[in-house]
């Protein structure tokens, strides 16, 4: 009986401890969020800086038909629909870009340190699935965690953010390059969200929102640019689901219900 009560207790504190710390998870994402708010809002009077970090989705490299890429379309929702003229959205995303790059010291000091940004938003880890060095989940974990730690170093606010639904087959086989970043990916959407938890950083859970929204084909297939980049409405749907997390959506904004379209001749 007492061996029972023991373990009992044991449970509870640990319940206690796993509460509290999860608590204290979502307070900092709350201030965090809380920080945006104040800064959008005009509570705060110095500009701020915006540094959007990661590969070819971010650059916004090749399939949006020359429409706008989400950190675009931000750009335009910050520094004219909110008025944040002083304010400035860097884009250092660059095509084919792994965790490994971004961990270069001298690639982060160039392409983040220099411009001493207040926020910094990461999507990364889609061309690590096929890296020779990646070293699978864990190798990714350890370097995704690195970069979450260097930027909460320098003081930015990290807004972490998961992958779109890619439309890649199995039947393309097995040493496709797509095809093996594609079977990495679902573990590595999962550390993401694990690494904001743990770090406890603002999560944009884009894999989970194209799950619940793009489920059919040929929804899919209309927010896709080719097999893994979006497209113009791809990159809209991202950047309304970014606007959502830092509640900075609204229905009415032109940036949110732009005609993307198509190319035109």
């Amino acid at each position: 009986m007492m061996k029972f009560a023991k373990m009992k207790t044991l449970l509870s504190l640990f319940t206690l401890i796993c509460t509290t710390l999860s608590m204290h998870a979502d307070a900092k994402v709350e201030a965090d969020l809380e920080r945006i708010a104040d800064h959008v809002n005009k509570k705060t009077q110095s500009p701020w800086t915006w540094v959007f970090y990661g590969d070819s989705i971010t650059h916004g490299a090749g399939h949006t038909d020359g429409r706008r890429s989400f950190p675009e379309i931000f750009h335009e929702r910050a520094r004219w629909e909110y008025h944040l003229s002083k304010d400035a959205v860097i884009n250092s995303g660059t095509s084919g870009d792994t965790t490994f790059g971004l961990l270069d010291e001298n690639e982060y000091r160039r392409r983040v340190k220099r411009y001493d940004p207040q926020v910094v938003f990461v999507l990364i880890g889609f061309n690590d699935g096929n890296h020779p060095k990646c070293n699978g989940p864990d190798g990714f974990r350890a370097r995704i965690e690195k970069l979450v730690e260097r930027i909460q170093g320098d003081g930015a606010i990290v807004v972490l953010q998961t992958y779109n639904t890619v439309d890649v087959h199995a039947r393309w086989g097995e040493k496709n390059s797509y095809v093996i970043r594609w079977r990495a990916l679902v573990d590595f959407n999962r550390i993401i969200r694990e690494t904001a938890k743990k770090y406890s950083t603002i999560l944009v859970d884009h894999d989970e929102y194209w799950k619940e929204h793009a489920a059919d084909p040929k929804i899919l297939k209309s927010w896709l640019g080719e097999y893994v980049h979006p497209g113009a409405q791809g990159h809209l749907e991202m950047a309304n689901l970014i606007f959502k997390t830092l509640n900075m959506y609204d229905p009415k904004s032109r940036c949110s219900n732009v005609d993307v379209g198509t190319a035109k001749p």
